[in-house]
């Protein structure tokens, strides 16, 4: 009987031991999936700006649709908890800002201007889990037209 207890001791032991281990995997993990998909709203928007003209004044520019995965809470990856887009002024890049899980804020830099729909900046994509597309449209800067700026917006499903 004393063998038992023992072992589930032991036992409880080492699973309270292993917690932390696992939860900072699992937000490392996240991390990934998350600067992952900021790389593909790169990508798209850079591909917009370097492959493609800017439409004419009041005209609808050529998009590109880039569908992500974002992780929900689980043992392996831990769920998006901020994810912001915020434009530079006066620059063509733009800043993001996410923290996964109990992780840190982490920050990463894209070489294009991003707006939402009304041209405004920071873009706030709170937590978004599972399957989400974004669609990037190419359009014309309102304080300058010969300036391009790419525009955000999340399609509803």
């Amino acid at each position: 009987m004393i063998r038992y207890v023992v072992a589930v001791l032991l036992a409880a032991a080492l699973v309270a031991a292993s917690i932390p281990a696992v939860e900072s995997a699992a937000t490392a993990r996240g991390e990934s999936i998350v600067e992952s998909n900021v790389v593909e709203i790169e990508v798209a928007a850079e591909t917009l700006l370097e492959d493609e003209r800017l439409p004419p004044n009041g005209m609808l520019g050529p998009q590109r649709a880039v569908e992500l995965s974002f992780p929900s809470a689980s043992l392996t990856a831990a769920p998006v908890r901020h994810l912001e887009l915020e434009r530079v002024d006066d620059e063509n890049v733009t800043i993001a800002r996410y923290r996964v899980g109990g992780g840190s804020m982490q920050t990463v830099t894209v070489d294009a201007p991003i707006v939402d729909e009304s041209m405004g900046s920071p873009i706030e994509l709170g937590r978004p889990t599972g399957d989400v597309t974004y669609v990037l449209l190419l359009q014309r800067d309102p304080n300058d037209h010969d300036r391009p700026v790419v525009v955000l917006t999340r399609t509803s499903r």
